[in-house]
C-alpha cells in the first residue's frame, strides 16, 4: 500500500495511507503540539488520546483541497503546561494563593512547588489592561484551572477571567496556524528564506558569518520557552568571551621581566596585566599570545618550570 508524506517543516510531518476519501494517519509529529494540554471530549468528559492525529488528519484534508470540519473539541481553550521549578515561578501565584480578604488560603488549596501550571494565550484582538504591553502580559494558572489567571509579570496584580477579561486562543486557532509554520533551516525553491506560503522542494540555506557570540545551550529553559512562558531574550543566555581570561591565567607563571621585554610595558603595568585589570591593545596582545605559545621573538626563551629566564638568541 502506498505510503504518503505531508511535511510542513523539518520537524512537522505526517505519514499516511489514502483509501479514497479516507485518510489513515500512521505516524505523525508532535512538534509544537506536545506542550499543550490534552483536550477533553465534550460528550464523555474524558481526555482525548492521540488528539494530535486528528490535527494532522485535518491539515492533510485541507492540503488536498477538501473542506474538513473541525473536531468537536476544537473550540476549547488551548493551554500550555509546565512544571513550577523555581521560587520565581511560585511567586507568580502570591495573589492567587490569598483569599478576598488578603489572608493566605489553606495549604491544601494553594499552588505549591513542583505543581504544574497552565498558560493561556490571549487572542491578538483581545484588549490588554490599561498600561499593559503585549510583551509584559503572560497569563498563568494552576494546572486544571481554565478560567482564572494571573499575569506572571505582575504577580501582585489582579486575577483575569477567561471569556470576561480576555479571549483565550483555542485549538481551532492552533490548528489554523500549525500548518503555516515557516521552515527556518532551509530555503525555498528559488533560494529565498522560507515563509508560511513557501511550497515545493526546499534547498540548503546560505549562511553568512557576521560575528561570534557566546550563547547558552538550546536546553536553557527549553520547556518554558516551548510553552511560551519565557521570551527568547530570557532564554538565550549570552556568555562572556573567556579567551582573554584564559590567556592571563597562562601568563601568570612567567617572570614580569619576560613579559615586560615582550610587550614594552613597565613592570608595574605587567603586574596589573597579570591581575587581569586591563586588556592590552591588539598589537601587544599578539605578543602576549606568542609568549604563551613559547614563540617569543625577543632575546629570551623561558620555561615556566625554571626559576629564571635563560638568555638565548632565537
Amino acid at each position: 500500500m502506498q505510503l504518503h508524506a505531508y511535511c510542513v517543516a523539518s520537524k512537522r510531518y505526517a505519514l499516511l495511507n489514502m483509501h479514497g476519501d479516507e485518510l489513515d494517519v500512521r505516524k505523525w509529529s508532535e512538534h509544537g503540539l506536545g506542550a499543550f494540554e490534552t483536550p477533553v471530549d465534550p460528550g464523555l468528559g474524558k481526555r482525548i488520546e492521540k488528539w494530535e492525529r486528528e490535527v494532522w488528519r485535518h491539515l492533510v484534508s485541507e492540503a488536498l483541497g477538501r473542506e474538513p470540519e473541525l473536531p468537536d473539541w476544537a473550540h476549547q481553550a488551548a493551554l500550555t503546561q509546565i512544571r513550577i521549578a523555581t521560587p520565581a515561578q511560585l511567586r507568580w501565584f502570591d495573589t492567587y494563593n490569598r483569599g478576598a480578604n488578603g489572608r493566605p488560603l489553606p495549604y491544601e488549596r494553594v499552588v505549591k512547588p513542583h505543581n504544574f501550571l497552565g498558560h493561556a494565550m490571549p487572542k491578538d484582538e483581545t484588549a490588554l489592561p490599561d498600561g499593559a504591553s503585549a510583551n509584559r502580559f503572560c497569563l498563568v494558572a494552576p494546572l486544571g484551572e481554565r478560567r482564572r489567571f494571573v499575569n506572571r509579570h505582575d504577580p501582585k496584580g489582579r486575577v483575569y477571567t477567561a471569556g470576561v477579561d480576555f479571549r483565550p486562543k483555542t485549538y481551532a486557532d492552533l490548528i489554523e496556524g500549525y500548518g503555516r509554520y515557516p521552515e527556518r533551516k532551509f530555503a525555498g525553491p528559488e533560494g529565498q528564506p522560507c515563509d508560511k506560503h513557501t511550497r515545493g522542494l526546499l534547498r540548503d540555506l546560505a549562511v553568512v558569518v557576521t560575528g561570534i557570540r557566546h550563547v547558552g545551550k538550546e536546553s536553557n529553559d527549553l520547556e518554558e520557552h516551548k510553552a511560551d512562558v519565557v521570551e527568547e531574550e530570557e532564554r538565550q543566555l549570552e556568555y562572556h568571551d573567556s579567551a582573554f581570561d584564559d590567556l592571563v591565567r597562562s601568563l601568570r607563571p612567567y617572570p614580569t621581566k619576560v613579559l615586560a621585554e615582550a610587550t614594552g610595558y613597565d613592570p608595574w603595568t605587567v603586574r596589573k596585566l597579570k591581575r587581569g585589570e586591563f586588556k592590552p591593545s591588539e598589537r601587544r596582545l599578539s605578543k602576549l599570545v606568542a609568549v604563551a605559545c613559547m614563540e617569543v621573538t625577543h632575546t629570551y626563551r623561558f620555561s615556566p618550570t625554571r626559576k629564571r629566564s635563560v638568555g638565548n638568541s632565537l
